[in-house]
């Protein structure tokens, strides 16, 4: 997990060679505006917490918006509100969140169908 935490060589390398690759990508980005709470901490990963911070978090921001992000100039940003857990599962199709990403793929979706139809004219 060390190769993925933020400002890794791994991360770095993966993100300078996509961003090369992605010039004709629309890139979408969403990301959790709420920490997560959680209940059971292991001993040893107290000792951790402790050793780090002083003190036991009993929430912590999982993914923040600086490693949800990539940075591009182009890059749409969407803010979703709820912590990690509530913003990768529904209750419904009227989900808030649901559907702004709902709303963005459907952009998607659609300029992918009209942009064969642009190329293809003389």
């Amino acid at each position: 997990m060390r190769q993925l935490g933020t400002n890794s060589d791994t991360v770095l390398d993966i993100n300078d060679t996509f961003s090369r690759v992605s010039k004709t990508l629309k890139i979408i980005s969403f990301f959790e505006t709420t920490n997560t709470r959680y209940k059971k901490v292991s001993h040893m990963h107290c000792s951790k917490l402790i050793s780090k911070l002083g003190w036991i978090p009993t929430a912590i921001m999982i993914v923040p918006k600086e490693s949800a992000t990539l940075g591009f100039p182009d890059e749409a940003r969407y803010p979703l509100n709820g912590d990690h857990l509530s913003i990768v599962k529904f209750d419904s199709k009227t989900d808030q969140n649901y559907q702004k990403i709902a709303t963005e793929l459907y952009k998607l979706v659609q300029d992918m169908s009209v942009k064969p139809l642009e190329e293809s004219k003389p």
